[in-house]
């Protein structure tokens, strides 16, 4: 499901996430630990197509995430413990902002919006 090999993350002279590692298997379910500063976060955003890597490989539901970007992106989804706009933003502003990156088509994004949020009642 998950396979990190070598996986680095440098900002000119500061090491993020430095060679790492890591496979996770079908209806695996883990989590990520570690002080603050640790390269979570940028290990996330990493693994979900957010951030471009400084160097090593990551396959998610067997997709490259350098080459298939679009695809990994459309084989999962992500729940940010704190966005940095969802509370700026109207539930349909949201809803539009995270429709772009997994390429959802323009002529049925607010037919979508709208059927969402009937959904959950706003």
């Amino acid at each position: 499901m998950i396979t990190i090999g070598n996986r680095v993350k440098r900002y000119e002279n500061l090491t993020v996430v430095d060679n790492l590692n890591l496979t996770r298997d079908e209806n695996e379910v883990f989590g990520l630990l570690g002080p603050n500063g640790a390269g979570k976060t940028t290990t996330i955003h990493m693994f979900v197509t957010l951030l471009k890597p400084t160097s090593g490989t990551a396959v998610v539901n067997g997709y490259n995430t350098i080459k298939d970007a679009s695809k990994v992106r459309a084989s999962m989804g992500i729940v940010f413990q704190a966005p940095s706009s969802d509370d700026m933003l109207t539930g349909h502003e949201n809803l539009k902002l995270h429709s772009l990156p997994y390429s959802v088509p323009t002529n049925i994004i607010e037919k979508r919006i709208a059927e969402v949020l009937d959904l959950v009642g706003l």
